[in-house]
């Protein structure tokens, strides 16, 4: 199953779904920060509003192709 479809499965069972940075080969996160704490493991995104309102299927489709995110 690719990520795309596992947003889309708990985006279905009403939980919240966001785009994450991923990891470069280097190791470092894709966010640009050389002292990211978090590499790979944070939101792209303003995540808040996805904890009250959740995104549509075609914001989760749009998001999982400009973006990566994380297994």
């Amino acid at each position: 199953m690719t990520n795309a479809e596992w947003a889309l499965r708990y985006r279905a069972l009403g939980w919240s779904v966001v785009p994450c940075w991923g990891v470069q080969p280097s190791g470092l996160c894709e966010c640009g920060r050389l002292d990211c704490g978090s590499p790979g493991k944070h939101p792209r995104v303003r995540w808040t509003p996805y904890q009250e309102q959740l995104p549509s299927e075609g914001q989760v489709k749009t998001d999982r192709k400009s973006t990566r995110l994380n297994s």
